[in-house]
C-alpha cells in the first residue's frame, strides 16, 4: 500500500492583498506557498509584476522584510527552513500559536510563523514575471485547512505587542527602501498534513559475504535490518536467518548488540530496539559468521532472511522477507592435511634401519599445493640418515629431526590425495627394550591455519620393543700351517675324522663372549668334500669394541674352508652370525688354536655394507706391522706355529714353541722307544701344518716351519737370530 505522510489540497487558491505601511499599496511582487510530493515539502515563491527602475542594484536590501506563514491553531510545526535565494539567509525567527488581534487583522484561532532574512539581500536578481524560489521547509504535526501567507499590514499578535505582517521591500521599485511591495499570493496549493497513524516498516536485506566464503573459514554474511515507516520499531526485533545446507554458525554469538542463536540451519538474533525510522539510525546490523563445510565446495548455496518487530502492523509485513541472497563466488574449497605414522616395516633391531611409512593425506575440498612440509621427530637413541630421498619427497636429518619435503600438489580426491615417506630409522644399543615413540606433522602453503588442527600425527609406539639384533660377518682367512696353493688350504683333518663335534677352544681355555662356545657340527657338514669348501679346521671370530679393541664384545667359533670361507657351524656355509649383538662399529677379528691371530686396522661399521672381510689380501687394512705371513704367491696367512697358545711364536728361548712338540712326541705312551721321529696321529695344537699327525723330526714335520717362520721374518732378516719372538698384532 502507498504510504502518505500528507494529504494535499491543490484546489484552493487563495489571493490576499495587503496594506503597506503609511498606508500606501505598491503592488509590484506576488508571493506563492506550494507543497510538493517529490520532497514532501512547502516552498515559497516570488514573482515580480513590474519591471524594476533602470538602477544599478535592483535588489532587496532591506534587512526588516519578512514572510508570516499561518495555519488554523492546531500542533503544527515547522521543521528545517532551507534557503533558497539567497542561499543560508531565511530562516524560522518567530512562533507564536492562537494569538492573534482581530482589530490589527490578525485573525485568532490561527498559529503564525515568521521567516525572516538574516540580512539585507544581495543576492537575487528580480525579472518581471519570472518566477523565484525562496526557501521551502518541512512541517510535523496537523492543522485544519491550509496554509496561508498572511496578508501585507501591520498585523500584531501578542496583545498588540508583536507585528506579524508580512513585509517584503525591493530597492528600484516605486516609495524605494522601505515601502512594502508585496501585491498578494499566486498559485497557492499548501494544504495541511492530515493526521495519520504512525507505524514501523521493516525490510530485511543480505549483503554479499565480507570475504569469498571458503571452507573451513568463517566469513561475515551481513543480514541488515531497515525500518522505512513512520514510527521507530520497539524491540526485541527477531531476525531468522537461513543459512544453507553445508554451511554452519556458531552455536552463540553477539553482533552489534543483537543476540543470537543457531539450531541446525536456522539463526535466531534478537535486536533489543527499538530502531528509529529515521535516517541514518533507522538500521540494525546483523554479522552472521558462516562457516561452509568440506561437501559445499564449488556450489553456490542460497541465504534467506526475514525480520519482525513487536509494533509493527500485519499491512506491514509483505516487505519482511528479504531477497535470497546467493554468493557471487562459489564456495572455495581448501586442503585439510592429515598426517599418520606407521608401524615400522620391520622390528626395530639396533644398528639395522628400518622404514617408518609417514603418509600424509589430504582429506580437505582443494589440492594442497607443494611444497608440502613433512616434519618428523626420531625419538633419542635413534638416527636416521643425513639425507635422503623417499617417493619424490627429499628429506634431511638434524639431529632427532627429520625435515620431508614433499613437491606436491597432492590432490584432494582419493587414491591420488596421499604421499607416502619411508624414514629409514636405526635404533642405538641405548634403547634395547624400549618402545620408543615418533612424532610428525605436515603443513601446506595454502593449507589455512584452522584446518592445521589435525595436521600431527596420533604418536606412533611401535608394537614390538626395540632387539639388540644379530651382526653378521662374512670374513676370509688362510692358516699358513695348511696352506697348499692357489688359494686352498689342505683339509686332512676332516679326512682323518678328527675334527671334533664340540669346538675346542673353550677346552683350550679360551673364554668366549656375548653368547659364544660350545657350537658344534654335524657329521654331514664334516662330510662334504667340495674342493673350495671342505671343512678344515675350527676357528675363533671376534668382534671388538670401537673405541677399546683389546675389549671383546662378542666371540664365535665357526669353521674355515678350504678356500679360507669362515662359515657358521650350524650349517658349514653361512657368514657367521652373532645372535643378540646389535649393528654397530667392531673390529674384528680371527684366530686359530696354533696360528697368531689376526684383526681389522679400523672399526667397521656393521650399520653399513661391510662386505667380505678377506684377510687373504694385501687390500684388506689390518691391525698392527707383520701382522701375517706373506705367502709364496703373494697372498697372506695367519702366522702359524703358536703351539703354547699365547700370542706369540717363539722358536728358541723360555715358552718356546718347539718344546711343546718334542714332549708330545717323547712322551707319548706308544712311542716306547723315545725315537723323535716318531709320528703320532692326533688332533693337536701341536700339529703346526694340519696333516692330522704331529711329527717332531723327519719329512713334513713341524719344527722346520716354526724355525723358517723365525729367521725370514721381515723384522729379523738382519740378524737372524733363532731367539726372536713373533708376537701377535692384536691388543
Amino acid at each position: 500500500m502507498e504510504k502518505l505522510r500528507y494529504i494535499l489540497n491543490f484546489n484552493k487558491l487563495l489571493i490576499l492583498f495587503f496594506m503597506f505601511l503609511g498606508g500606501k499599496t505598491f503592488g509590484q511582487v506576488t508571493l506563492s506557498l506550494r507543497y510538493l510530493s517529490v520532497d514532501n515539502k512547502y516552498h515559497v515563491y516570488l514573482t515580480p509584476t513590474t519591471a524594476l527602475a533602470a538602477v544599478a542594484n535592483p535588489k532587496l536590501t532591506d534587512g526588516s522584510s519578512q514572510i508570516t506563514l499561518m495555519a488554523s491553531t492546531g500542533n503544527l510545526t515547522i521543521g528545517t527552513v532551507t534557503s533558497v535565494s539567497p542561499s543560508g539567509s531565511w530562516d524560522l525567527s518567530t512562533t507564536t500559536r492562537n494569538n492573534g488581534d482581530v482589530v490589527s487583522g490578525a485573525p485568532l484561532g490561527k498559529d503564525f510563523f515568521v521567516i525572516t532574512p538574516a540580512g539585507d539581500f544581495t543576492a537575487i536578481n528580480y525579472t518581471s514575471g519570472t518566477e523565484v524560489e525562496l526557501f521551502n521547509f518541512d512541517v510535523t504535526g496537523t492543522c485544519t485547512g491550509s496554509l496561508d501567507i498572511l496578508p501585507a499590514g501591520s498585523q500584531t499578535a501578542g496583545g498588540g505587542t508583536l507585528n506579524i505582517g508580512s513585509y517584503f521591500s525591493v530597492k528600484g521599485y516605486t516609495g524605494g527602501i522601505g515601502t512594502n511591495h508585496f501585491a498578494s499570493t499566486y498559485s497557492m496549493s499548501a494544504a495541511c498534513p492530515v493526521a495519520v497513524t504512525t507505524s514501523p516498516d521493516l525490510v530485511t536485506s543480505i549483503g554479499q559475504p565480507a570475504t569469498p566464503l571458503t571452507v573451513g573459514q568463517a566469513s561475515n554474511v551481513p543480514v541488515t535490518i531497515t525500518n522505512v515507516g513512520t514510527a521507530p520499531a520497539t524491540g526485541p526485533i527477531l531476525t531468522t536467518i537461513t543459512i544453507p545446507t553445508g554451511t554452519t554458525a556458531p552455536a552463540s554469538f553477539l553482533s552489534n548488540g543483537s543476540s543470537c542463536t543457531t539450531s541446525g540451519q536456522t539463526v535466531t538474533c534478537s535486536t533489543p530496539g527499538p530502531i528509529s525510522n529515521v535516517s541514518p539510525t533507522n538500521t540494525a546490523l546483523i554479522n552472521v559468521p558462516v562457516t561452509p563445510l568440506p561437501a559445499s565446495a564449488g556450489t553456490s548455496p542460497q541465504f534467506t532472511a526475514t525480520t519482525t518487530g513487536p509494533n509493527e502492523p500485519v499491512a506491514n509485513v509483505g516487505n519482511n522477507p528479504a531477497t535470497p541472497m546467493t554468493p557471487s563466488t562459489p564456495i572455495a574449497g581448501v586442503p585439510d592435511l592429515t598426517t599418520t605414522i606407521g608401524q615400522p616395516s620391520t622390528p626395530l633391531t639396533v644398528g639395522m634401519p628400518s622404514n617408518i611409512p609417514v603418509t600424509v593425506t589430504n582429506i580437505g575440498s582443494a589440492p594442497a599445493t607443494g611444497p608440502i612440509t613433512t616434519t618428523f621427530t626420531l625419538p633419542t637413541g635413534t638416527t636416521a640418515p643425513a639425507s635422503f630421498l623417499s617417493n619424490g619427497s627429499s628429506c634431511t636429518t638434524s639431529g632427532q629431526t627429520v625435515t620431508c619435503s614433499t613437491p606436491g600438489p597432492i590432490s584432494n580426491v582419493s587414491p591420488n590425495n596421499t604421499a607416502l615417506i619411508n624414514i629409514p630409522v636405526t635404533p642405538l644399543a641405548s634403547t634395547v627394550g624400549t618402545n620408543p615413540q615418533f612424532n610428525a606433522t605436515t603443513s601446506a602453503p595454502n593449507e589455512p591455519s584452522n584446518n592445521a588442527t589435525n595436521n600431527p600425527a596420533t604418536p606412533m609406539t611401535p608394537i614390538a620393543a626395540v632387539v639388540a639384533g644379530n651382526t653378521v660377518v662374512s670374513v676370509k682367512a688362510l692358516l699358513q700351517g695348511g696352506y697348499q696353493s692357489a688359494g686352498l688350504m689342505r683339509d686332512q683333518l676332516r679326512t682323518k675324522s678328527l675334527i671334533p663335534a664340540t669346538e675346542p677352544y673353550t677346552a683350550l681355555g679360551y673364554i668366549h663372549k656375548g653368547g659364544g662356545g660350545s657350537e658344534t657340527v654335524s657329521s654331514s657338514v664334516l662330510a662334504v668334500s667340495d674342493p673350495n669348501n671342505a671343512i678344515v679346521d675350527w676357528v675363533v671370530v671376534e668382534l671388538r669394541d670401537a673405541t677399546t679393541p683389546s675389549t671383546v664384545i662378542a666371540s664365535k667359533s665357526a669353521l674355515i674352508q678350504k678356500d679360507g670361507d669362515v662359515v657358521s657351524a650350524t650349517d658349514g656355509v653361512s657368514a657367521v652370525t652373532f645372535t643378540g649383538i646389535s649393528v654397530n662399529n667392531y673390529y674384528v677379528s680371527v684366530k686359530h688354536r696354533n696360528h697368531l691371530g689376526v684383526m681389522t686396522k679400523t672399526a667397521l661399521n656393521f650399520a653399513t655394507a661391510v662386505g667380505l672381510i678377506d684377510f687373504s689380501l694385501p687390500s684388506t687394512l689390518t691391525n698392527g706391522t707383520n701382522p701375517q705371513k706373506v705367502l709364496s704367491d703373494g697372498r697372506l696367512a695367519l702366522w702359524a706355529g703358536n703351539t703354547t697358545g699365547d700370542n706369540q711364536v717363539i722358536y728358541s728361548g723360555t715358552s718356546s714353541d718347539v718344546s711343546p712338540i718334542y714332549n708330545y712326541i717323547y712322551n707319548d705312551l706308544s712311542n716306547t722307544a723315545k725315537t723323535t721321529t716318531f709320528v703320532k696321529t692326533a688332533y693337536t695344537r701341536n700339529d703346526v701344518n694340519l696333516t692330522g699327525t704331529v711329527v717332531y723330526q723327519g719329512p713334513s714335520n713341524e719344527v722346520d716351519m716354526i724355525m723358517v717362520n723365525i729367521l725370514t721374518h721381515p723384522a729379523n732378516l738382519v740378524s737372524k737370530s733363532p731367539s726372536f719372538i713373533i708376537l701377535e698384532q692384536i691388543p
